[in-house]
């Protein structure tokens, strides 16, 4: 599921964040997301041929309404990612600053790091939608 606005803690709480359209552009090539390991797995099904990844939004009210199927990719690549609370983020024993990161997943320097703000060292993973990694 994309979020089509963003969140009640985000300081632009609400406010459209045009995922669909960024995605549809390329100007968000991936997401980011808890549970590496249940992705890894994910990655190896989707990859074989025997799943996809379906990018999905609420059709109403989230939780109480359909899904709209939005995109679909048949490969995806998974990377761990790990987040230290002072903007550095480590893929595969790299550290990145927020900006790069920021341009990649459709949101503002700013936008980013209001989004991730409060999010557990250990974040998880970036899923990616094209062949671009880290």
């Amino acid at each position: 599921m994309i979020s089509e606005k963003f969140p009640a803690y985000h300081p632009r709480a609400g406010q459209e964040t045009f995922f669909e359209d960024k995605i549809k552009s390329g100007d968000k090539i991936h997401t980011i997301r808890q549970n590496f390991a249940l992705w890894k797995k994910r990655a190896v099904i989707i990859n074989s041929g025997d799943g996809v990844l379906s990018i999905r939004k609420w059709a109403g009210k989230p939780y109480r309404s359909k899904h709209i199927e939005l995109f679909r990719f048949e490969i995806i690549y998974v990377q761990k990612i790990d987040y230290d609370q002072e903007g550095w983020w480590s893929i595969n024993h790299w550290l990145y600053r927020n900006a790069e990161l920021a341009k990649n997943d459709g949101l503002s320097e700013d936008d980013f790091i209001s989004w991730f703000k409060g999010c557990p060292d250990n974040l998880g993973c970036i899923i990616h939608f094209t062949d671009f990694k880290y």
